[in-house]
């Protein structure tokens, strides 16, 4: 049924919404990211130095895990409305299985990446000695991975740029699908889930294009200082920043494509906009009755004498 889409909908962007969210408030926890021949050193320089070593290192993980939960959820909120155009949507058993997917491979990183002891004091050795020229001991305490080639890291990272590679590409594909399926059968779909699956495609796909354009580079820039040994200062400290831009970027995107989102984000500033003239053009209440008080005050006072 159509509630039945709705709802599965719904579920679909909190899944999306919700690792964004944390996603973006894991931007306050920066980090300078060197890598060195045998090791990569996470030298936090946000507030989460004040934690610790461990804590930094664990929420770096976590915020790298939501970056893999994010481009899967824009990968699985295409495949819904390209099955919600093939067939009928997709069944609860389905969704279900989609959505444990999308956060299992995630979740197992993070379990991965922290089996085993950690030997941050070999990180901040190897670092400080192929770093030199850099005062990173200024910085205190770091962490970060041992070695270069941990397989676990190895494989997230191929996850990871394969996600970020494949989506747009699957995205786009199952875009001319969809607008194909709707062209061949115009009597089949009404003409609001025309409109509004045209329109959720062009959100879809600029926040495709928005992934690729964040994770790619990073992984070139990556791969370009491991194996030339050239040192790259948009990757040290910008690392961060570009892969939460997404977070940023991504609300703009369904705002301004999908009616109803836009809609409702117009009502909010004009109801912003009115309260604001209504509070400057009254004044305040406490003035009106003291001056009340005294204009009817001295008839009052007479009355009473003429009694």
């Amino acid at each position: 049924t159509c509630s039945r889409k709705v709802k599965n909908f719904i579920t679909l962007s909190y899944a999306k919404s919700v690792p964004e969210f944390q996603k973006s408030v894991n931007l306050f926890v920066d980090y300078r990211i060197l890598l060195s021949s045998s090791v990569t050193a996470l030298i936090p320089v946000g507030p989460c130095r004040l934690l610790g070593v461990m804590p930094c290192f664990v929420a770096y993980n976590i915020m790298v895990a939501l970056n893999l939960n994010v481009q899967m959820s824009t990968l699985l909120s295409m495949y819904f409305r390209y099955r919600l155009i093939q067939t009928n949507g997709m069944t609860a058993a389905q969704l279900r299985a989609s959505f444990i997917i999308s956060v299992t491979l995630p979740t197992t990183f993070i379990i991965a990446i922290h089996i085993g002891p950690r030997r941050f004091d070999l990180v901040m050795r190897e670092a400080i000695r192929e770093h030199s020229e850099h005062n990173i001991t200024m910085h205190g305490n770091f962490g970060g991975y041992e070695s270069t080639s941990n397989l676990i890291s190895s494989i997230y990272a191929f996850i990871s740029l394969t996600t970020a590679l494949i989506s747009p590409i699957l995205i786009l594909y199952w875009k001319s699908i969809i607008l194909k399926k709707l062209q061949l059968n115009e009597n089949m779909h009404s003409e609001t889930t025309k409109r509004g699956s045209r329109v959720f495609l062009k959100a879809l796909t600029s926040q495709a294009i928005v992934q690729l354009l964040s994770y790619v580079p990073v992984s070139a820039l990556y791969l370009i200082k491991k194996y030339s040994d050239t040192d790259l200062i948009i990757l040290e400290n910008g690392l961060v920043a570009i892969m939460t831009a997404p977070c940023a970027i991504d609300p703009i995107c369904s705002i301004y494509f999908i009616p109803p989102y836009r809609k409702w984000t117009c009502n909010q500033f004009q109801r912003y906009i009115l309260c604001n003239q209504r509070s400057d053009s009254n004044p305040p209440t406490s003035t009106v009755n003291v001056s009340s008080s005294a204009v009817f005050a001295p008839s009052f006072k007479r009355r009473k004498t003429n009694g």
